[in-house]
């Protein structure tokens, strides 16, 4: 039986070997035509197009040693529970393979903040978060639909509001003005949640002199950053830096570090210089009404890890004489809270309890108040922890200054 099914294989095999002779001789296809039919074979497979800069990325990522540092020291990995994340060698080997397969690694990438502990860490020194972002940049040519549902909800919103946040939005045509030195960026932050917070930073700038105007309606491209969207020739981020230096300002300042970072990363505003709010009241000189209390600090992500902006807020908070306490991890160790990217990409359980417990580590301190640098970071520890006072270093200037 076995023989007589070989036979037929064989004579099956020549059959179709003589007709494609035959069709070949009979029938040239037409220029260009077997390379479409191959590419149209081949497309259910989405597979990945890799630039040069790409492949030399991916290279470079393969030298993880699995020592488990990154997991350790990942503050989504604990919360969210174990087996959420992939090491970045086996996200970067998905990347080499077709997108359906890959489609799977997306739940582990859309779960990282961006909070750069990991990198820190690294005993090879390899960028995990810059990674993370190639994963999700390669996502998103491939295929929209592999883009977190929560992220493409907020490019809507973005798109029909011309904010992440939604409406309403701030006006602060008030403050603007021809001829400054300064521009304030509010953000899509600064003008929805935390407008009252950009208002009282406003009123302090104008009382104590400094030339500035507003830019108050562009988005900075942080949003599509964090999507996988933003491009080296990001029209968002090309027209947000057109906005700044058609005032003609000499330097951008923002509350935002989420917009900070940008600023100083992509491109786009490489014309530009760009300072938190913080460093340019920390260069002014004025008096502050004493404070008896003691405050925590918690340094932002980006602020203290990914930017280095660390002593201006201490500075400040010391001249109004505050009682300093460090929270645990801090600085360029800081702790997530899980605001900002976790508020697009995480469970929202997750997320709170980030921010439970990092709130948890300022209440053990005994702290009476816990600022921060951050209106997203102020804004996860009032909704994860409605009694403790959170507010944001600029807030706090502005209600001791002392004319």
């Amino acid at each position: 039986m076995s023989k007589l099914r070989k036979i037929k294989a064989i004579a099956n095999l020549g059959k179709h070997f003589w007709i494609h002779v035959f069709r070949r001789l009979v029938s040239k296809p037409k220029p260009g035509e077997e390379k479409r039919k191959f590419l149209e074979y081949y497309s259910g497979d989405k597979i990945t197009a890799l630039t040069a800069g790409d492949r030399e990325a991916l290279f470079e990522y393969q030298k993880c040693i699995n020592c488990g540092t990154c997991a350790r020291v990942c503050p989504v990995y604990a919360p969210a529970a174990h087996g959420h994340y992939r090491a970045p060698d086996s996200i970067a080997a998905s990347l080499s393979r077709s997108f359906p397969e890959f489609g799977a690694a997306r739940d582990a990438v859309y779960n990282c903040t961006q909070c750069g502990a990991c990198a820190l860490e690294c005993p090879r020194g390899i960028d995990v978060p810059g990674l993370i972002m190639l994963v999700r940049r390669k996502s998103a040519q491939a295929d929209a639909e592999l883009i977190r549902n929560t992220f493409r909800e907020r490019l809507q919103t973005l798109e029909k509001h011309g904010t992440a946040h939604g409406a309403p939005a701030a006006d602060f045509s008030a403050y603007k003005k021809q001829g400054a030195e300064f521009v304030f960026f509010t953000g899509c932050a600064g003008r929805t949640f935390a407008a009252d917070e950009t208002r009282k930073t406003l009123d302090l700038l104008t009382v104590l002199g400094v030339n500035f105007t507003v830019v108050d309606d562009a988005c900075c491209g942080g949003f599509h950053r964090s999507a996988g969207l933003l491009e080296p020739d990001s029209a968002v981020a090309r027209a947000a830096a057109q906005r700044i230096l058609d005032t003609g300002a000499a330097q951008v300042v923002t509350a935002c570090p989420h917009g900070l970072y940008t600023m100083r990363t992509h491109p786009a505003y490489r014309d530009i210089r760009a300072r938190h709010v913080l460093e340019l009241l920390n260069s002014l000189d004025f008096k502050l009404a004493a404070d008896a209390r003691t405050a925590a600090y918690h340094d932002p992500c980006f602020l203290g890890r990914r930017l280095g902006v660390c002593d201006a807020p201490r500075e400040l908070i010391a001249r109004a004489g505050a009682s300093l306490t460090e929270l645990p991890g801090n600085r360029e160790r800081t702790v997530c809270c899980g605001s900002q990217d976790g508020e697009f990409t995480l469970d929202p359980a997750v997320a709170r309890a980030m921010a439970a417990e990092r709130a948890a580590h300022a209440a053990a301190t005994g702290a009476d108040i816990l600022l921060t640098a951050c209106p997203a970071c102020r804004k996860a520890f009032a909704q994860a922890a409605p009694n403790l006072t959170a507010l944001t270093v600029s807030e706090y200037i502005a209600d001791r200054y002392k004319a």
